[in-house]
């Protein structure tokens, strides 16, 4: 049997750990969460140095505005 609970704080965890204890199951908590398609991506642009980097606030806000 397989059974997954996602977004649970430590107290549910803790509780499931003492609940699986005497009945000798497997229990594998993951508590490291994947980050987002769109964050690797940038990530990835960022390091190959395919952004933009500003100087001044005024320069940024033009570029932005002749966006919309």
């Amino acid at each position: 049997m397989t059974l997954v609970i996602k977004n649970a704080n430590s107290d549910l965890t803790k509780a499931i750990k003492d609940i699986v204890k005497p009945t000798n199951a497997n229990l594998m908590i993951n508590n490291q969460k994947q980050p987002s398609k769109k964050l690797l991506k940038a990530i990835k642009q960022a390091q190959n140095g395919e952004v933009i980097k500003y100087t001044s606030f005024e320069d940024f806000r033009t570029d932005i505005y002749e966006l919309f």
